[in-house]
């Protein structure tokens, strides 16, 4: 995360993307790792791809059914375009 993170606010936002989807992919259970890659895709304005990637930190197993299907259903509609 520490080389990826000056990056991501620099003007290199699409290598801090790879950097730290590259730490996500590592250490993947560390909750810094799993959100900082989110905001370096935002930053290279891949939105959607950073909303997508945001969603999938949401816990959709709390949510009363009726919402977590229409949840996956937008997550889904996303992440395929």
């Amino acid at each position: 995360m520490q080389p990826g993170s000056p990056l991501r606010n620099s003007s290199e936002p699409g290598e801090a993307v790879w950097i730290l989807s590259e730490g996500r992919e590592r250490f993947p259970a560390q909750g810094p790792m799993r959100f900082f890659p989110v905001l370096a895709l935002y930053d290279a304005g891949r939105h959607r791809e950073a909303l997508a990637e945001a969603l999938e930190l949401t816990p959709f197993g709390s949510e009363p059914e009726e919402y977590g299907r229409a949840m996956r259903a937008y997550l889904d509609a996303l992440k395929n375009g």
